[in-house]
Order: structure tokens, then sequence, then C-alpha cells
């Protein structure tokens, strides 16, 4: 009797063991439904938004920044590695740990659609013929020296794919005082030429992603690859849903909320990563309301420029967003995770005269580490 109670405990602990160690619990999001009706939900926007996860302008050849610059990518982009993961020990091409190999090796588990409000399921039949690509091969007979064409059908290469298109609701939640993503689907881009030789970036299909509203744990082996990508957010590319307010007036309406939470919300400095370090109040109470003085230098005698900036700002002083997310794949139910992190409005920034000087961060929201902020 002992033995068979050891002997089922040891099976108990293993399955217990295994199902923490692969099991990925994913949250469900509100409905658009349930957005708009929601009283603390003020603005909600749609927004079909380019991606490309496994590319660093700034660390990223010549070659390589022109390709990317070509397919629409002009603006720096940035990422960062939170986990890869082999899938042999012996493997050592840098490929096969970017996101379309990885999509690619798995298609034969993913449920792809035609369309991005994914109302149209392929068939495995359909996108077989989808994923299909028809090589011309001219070769020769060794004997008679003839020519011999062949026509070799093979998969799409994951090496063509540099890009990733997400369509996504954006939303403003006043009692969070924050936005709030929620990603709808995700389409790997591929290059198609029209007629007059533009080049266009098309969907291959389209895929549903799961919605994180925390990050899982890294350590399980489901998942196998996990980044963090900074995109900026652009007003044009926004479709309004509820609310008239533009990203700029958002902001605004963000900060005065964020103030009467009295230091209950996470507004992150910019000098720290991710804006983990949260601001005091005493400096949030000040945004928008300073004189900073500036250094910089003449790029061309190199000498000491001494500037004085005006930090007040208008909605129209907001510019863009940069948003802050985590593509998450899980290996085993063959699916890419979004997890949104946060956001920094990206200000103009003038000197007393109004004449431009550069743009950037002006401060960090992260509504993930509020709950720091209440203990």
């Amino acid at each position: 009797m002992k033995t068979q109670f050891c002997i089922l405990w040891i099976v108990l602990f293993a399955l217990s063991a295994n199902a923490q160690k692969t099991s990925i619990s994913t949250d469900k999001p509100p409905t658009i439904q349930q957005l708009q009706t929601d009283p603390n939900v003020l603005w909600i926007g749609e927004t079909y938004m380019d991606y490309a996860p496994d590319y660093n302008s700034s660390r990223s050849d010549e070659l390589t920044q022109k390709k990317m610059i070509k397919i629409g990518f002009k603006s720096r982009n940035y990422n960062k590695i939170l986990k890869l993961q082999l899938q042999d020990v012996d493997e050592n091409d840098w490929y096969s740990h970017q996101l379309p190999t990885i999509l690619l090796r798995s298609i034969d588990g993913v449920t792809c659609y035609a369309d991005a409000a994914l109302t149209k399921k392929y068939t495995s039949k359909q996108l077989t013929q989808k994923l299909a690509v028809v090589d011309t091969i001219i070769t020769f007979d060794p004997q008679t020296f003839e020519e011999i064409v062949k026509e070799v059908v093979q998969q799409v290469n994951p090496h063509a794919i540099h890009s990733f298109r997400m369509k996504q609701l954006i939303y403003y939640d006043q009692k969070a005082a924050t936005l709030k993503i929620i990603p709808l689907a995700i389409a790997p881009l591929q290059k198609v030429y029209d007629k007059d030789g533009k080049l266009n970036m098309e969907p291959l299909f389209w895929c549903k992603p799961d919605f994180f509203d925390m990050l899982p744990n890294l350590n399980s082996t489901a998942i196998s690859y996990a980044k963090r990508s900074y995109r900026p957010l652009t007003q044009e590319t926004i479709t309004p849903l509820k609310g008239t307010q533009t990203l700029g007036e958002l902001t605004l309406l963000m900060l005065e909320d964020v103030k009467k939470s009295k230091g209950k919300k996470h507004l992150g400095s910019v000098f720290y990563t991710d804006g983990a370090k949260p601001l005091p109040i005493s400096e949030i109470e000040s945004i928008g309301n300073s004189i900073d003085t500036i250094i910089t230098f003449d790029p061309n005698t190199f000498e000491q420029i001494v500037q004085v900036v005006q930090n007040q700002f208008t909605a129209q002083s907001i510019i863009k967003v940069r948003l802050i997310q985590d593509w998450i794949w899980n290996e085993e139910t063959k699916t890419m995770g979004i997890r949104f992190v946060g956001f920094a409005p990206i200000i103009a920034r003038v000197d007393e005269k109004g004449n431009f000087l550069n743009s950037g961060p002006l401060f960090y929201r992260r509504p993930d580490l509020d709950q720091l902020l209440t203990k």
C-alpha cells in the first residue's frame, strides 16, 4: 500500500510539474461591443501598423537598412530580445531564430485566414497553393547539351518575409488613466509589384494572435521566442470608432487623470529603460510647465550651444506615440501572442523662439507597474 501511494504521488507530481512547465494562460480581452458601451472608455480607434520584430535599424548594415527603408521602415526601428530558444543545440543559423522561419516551420498547426476580419479560413490545400512559389530552372543535358527547362514548386522562403502587419484596437480607459491595445489579426507581408512597377507590401495570410495582459513565464519551454518591439503610432493610421480626440488631446487628458490619482499611476522617467523608474509626484505635477536648459554642439564647428527649451506643450506638440509591445511565440499552440507594455508620447521640442530643436519621449506610461505604486 505504501509503495502504491509513493508511485501515485510521483505520477501526480510529474503531471503537475509538466503542467506548470508548459501551460501558458492567455487573457480574454473585452470585445468591441463591450468597449463601445463602457462609460470609462472615452475613445476607441482601429489601426493597421507594420512591424519588423527581427530588425534593429541601429545595428544593421547599410544594405539591410536600404532594403527596410524601401519597404516602409524609414524611421528608427528597435527591438529587444527577451528570449530565443534553440530547437537544436547545434543550430547556428540566425534565420532559424527569426519569426518568419518559426512561423512557416509551424504552418501546419497555424489557422490561417484570407482576410483581416478572420472570417475566410484557408483550407490546407488553399494555404499550400498560397505559399507555393514556382521557380523556373534552366539546365543542360550533359550528353546532348540541349536546354532543359524545369518548373520547381516550393514553399515561400522565410527570408523573403521582412515584416508583419497587425490590425489592432487602441482605446483610452479613463479609470485606468491609460491607452490600451487589443491585437486583432497579424499577417506576414510579401513584396508585390503592380503593373507600373510600384512596390507594395501585401499580406500573405492572416492569423489570430493571443492576447496577454501580463508577461507569461518565459522559463516555460512552450515559449520559444519573445521580443520587445518599439514602434511609432501616428494619427494618420487611426480610424476613430468612438470619440473624436487626437493622440495629443488624449495625452493631455491622461496627464490630468494621472495627476488626480495622487501617485497611484506610473509615469516613468525617459532616462531609464522602458520608463521602469517612476517619476516623483513633484515632477509629474511640473510636466508641461517647466523650462529646461539643454546643451548641444554645432555639427560644423563643434562649439557648445546652450539653448533654453520651453516644455509647455499643446495637443499639437504630440506628434506621435511610441508603443511598447511584447511579441511572444507559443511553440505548443503555434500562436503568436501580443502583450501591451506601455507607451511614450513623442513631443516636438522647440526653443524660446519657437524653432524646432528635436523630438523625443515626454515620459513613459507603464500601466503594468501601477500596482507597485499602490503597495
